[in-house]
């Protein structure tokens, strides 16, 4: 991929830059990246989706972000690449959305190969600083996980957000019901 080549202010979805991390839109070229991620059984996991099996099922998931994709106040709603700065492939994703016009909430996706290296938690980061920098409705930011995902209540820990409780088999993932950990940060 070269990062020259990357859409900017044209997609309404901005471009976010961290220390080791660029977050931008997915595009035709990252198939195989996101092949590469969401094909893995241990990244599937903790998320409610299957693993990729197949280019068409990665596909799949760009045509489904392409069409949810919104810059609208209130009903924004961005799926960002997470990106190394060095090589500029596609090693997993994150989103923000606005179930409320003043709730930010946001999920993500990252290789197991970049597991427990706290790129998650920048690329958390940047998203919520950009949310509450430019979505002036917002006054909370929100997110969840299944309760035993230990990395994923670690970011959530470690962006600020505070655990606001244990919702007791509250969702059904791949025919398990779940207990999920909710946190939130409040501006």
């Amino acid at each position: 991929m070269n990062l020259e080549n990357l859409k900017t202010a044209a997609d309404s979805q901005p471009v976010l830059h961290t220390e080791r991390l660029i977050l931008s839109r997915f595009e035709e070229a990252d198939l195989s990246d996101i092949l590469a991620y969401a094909g893995s059984s241990e990244v599937a996991q903790t998320v409610v989706w299957q693993p990729h099996k197949t280019l068409e099922d990665s596909r799949a998931y760009l045509d489904w972000i392409n069409k949810n994709f919104s810059s609208l106040s209130g009903k924004v709603f961005y799926v960002w690449a997470i990106r190394q700065k060095q090589d500029g492939r596609a090693i997993g994703s994150i989103d923000l959305k606005q179930p409320y016009p003043h709730v930010g909430q946001f999920d993500y996706a990252l290789s197991h190969q970049h597991w427990n290296k706290g790129m998650v938690t920048e690329a958390a980061r940047a998203v919520m600083s950009w949310a509450f920098n430019n979505c002036s409705e917002l006054v909370r930011f929100q997110s969840y996980c299944i309760a035993n995902n230990v990395g994923s209540r670690r970011v959530m820990e470690k962006c600020g957000m505070e655990l606001e409780g244990l919702r007791r088999k509250s969702m059904e993932i791949k025919g398990k019901v779940v207990d999920l950990a909710y946190y939130a940060l409040v501006k």
